[in-house]
């Protein structure tokens, strides 16, 4: 499954979008054909939006790098990604078809 992704930014305001991402690893075990398999996939976790006024009257001096910004036009946007040093392990375990029947009151 594929989805566009757009970013909109005003001539007039400075945008600075952070898009945070977290680690997932899935840890399957599968009791029917007695299978274990272990993905990592990387996973939307959340977003922050701010926006300020690109009019130098609107700001004060701000330093990059050590340089003043004063006589230079603000960015348009800044983007930011993001991956948290957190990861998420989630185990998912399949019954065989003896635990199910057990489970459920045996083979009579």
């Amino acid at each position: 499954m594929s989805s566009d992704f757009e970013l909109l930014f005003d001539a007039d305001n400075e945008t600075y979008y952070r898009y945070t991402f977290k680690q997932l690893n899935l840890d399957t075990n599968d009791g029917m054909i007695a299978q274990a398999r272990t993905d990592s996939a990387i996973q939307f976790k959340n977003q922050f939006y701010s926006s300020i006024n690109r009019n130098p009257a609107f700001w004060e001096n701000i330093k990059v790098d050590g340089a003043d910004l004063i006589g230079q036009s603000r960015p348009f946007g800044t983007i930011l990604f993001e991956l948290t040093n957190q990861v998420y392990t989630i185990t998912r375990d399949y019954p065989n078809m003896i635990d199910l029947l057990g489970n459920i009151g045996g083979v009579g």
